[in-house]
């Protein structure tokens, strides 16, 4: 049986453009997954690393509800999948390193109440941190991801989108995929 496509919207920032002329214009592109298509085996066994803002743009509701994501994603894992979090303002700290569900998932939802809002934001720099903790355990039989949970507002260290798209490539080549997860009405 094969998967149906997803359904792709693009929303512009702007409804009309000059004709004629050069324009920039931002655009949100969304991705709506469709329902998954019953199959015969088990799922791959993760390799996840969650990288969680908690720098000051975060503040309030957006930090609250990434951390109550982050404990969603903990709740719903399988026992024998491997986790690490890493959280950052403009420092980078590894709660919890890659270890099996069992040992790192208890450590993280112990220590999502003790995260608060801080300073600046090195984004780039925690999520290569997140991205070496997954490829300390990099192991083809998983799914290996990074997850970034952020409003993406990064002020610190690199923030060049295309020189972070960059290294996003690089480490897909070696079988590390990234997503993220969009915090808040000004994500960027």
């Amino acid at each position: 049986m094969t998967q149906p496509p997803p359904k792709v919207t693009f929303i512009p920032s702007r409804p009309l453009l000059a004709a004629g002329k050069e324009s920039v214009v931002d655009i949100l592109i969304r991705i709506e997954a469709p329902p998954p298509v019953a199959e015969t085996g088990e799922r791959r066994l993760l390799n996840f690393g969650i990288v969680l803002d908690c720098s000051g743009s975060m503040q309030g509701a957006k930090l609250a509800q990434a951390k109550e994501a982050v404990a969603f994603a903990v709740r719903h894992m399988h026992g024998d999948d491997l986790v690490s979090l890493t959280i950052y303002d403009d420092t980078v700290e590894v709660v919890a390193g890659t270890a099996p569900l069992k040992e790192a998932g208890p450590r993280i939802l112990a220590a999502l109440p003790l995260i608060h809002a801080g300073g600046s934001t090195a984004l780039h720099d925690a999520w290569v941190r997140g991205g070496l903790l997954v490829t300390e355990r990099l192991d083809s039989k998983r799914l290996n991801r990074i997850l970034l949970v952020s409003d993406g507002i990064a002020n610190v260290g690199e923030t060049r989108p295309d020189a972070i798209a960059s290294h996003a490539r690089g480490l897909l080549d070696k079988g590390l995929s990234t997503s993220t997860v969009g915090v808040g009405q000004d994500f960027n």
